[in-house]
């Protein structure tokens, strides 16, 4: 096989395995990260760090949270509009 037919076919490889990574990333399954509160909101709310991105988040304990606690929060299908304080 010439280095053209190679060339051909890495790219063809690196183009579906592109896909497939975007795809994962969208797909609507349940997921849980590592947060960490960076601060208590005035509506019983917490904003949550999550790989550099600030979110809003419920806990759906009856405890209060302090900043910087490191916190696992459940994302329902994808939807992190959803999002939600397992601890």
């Amino acid at each position: 096989m010439g280095n053209e037919n190679k060339d051909a076919i890495n790219a063809l490889i690196d183009g579906i395995q592109y896909i497939v990574k975007e795809m994962i990333a969208s797909a609507p399954f349940d997921k849980v990260k590592n947060g960490k509160i960076v601060s208590e909101n005035s509506d019983g709310t917490y904003t949550v760090s999550i790989d550099n991105r600030d979110y809003i988040a419920k806990s759906i304990h009856d405890t209060t949270l302090s900043v910087g606690t490191v916190v696992k929060v459940m994302i329902p299908q994808n939807d992190y509009s959803s999002m939600f304080i397992l601890n």
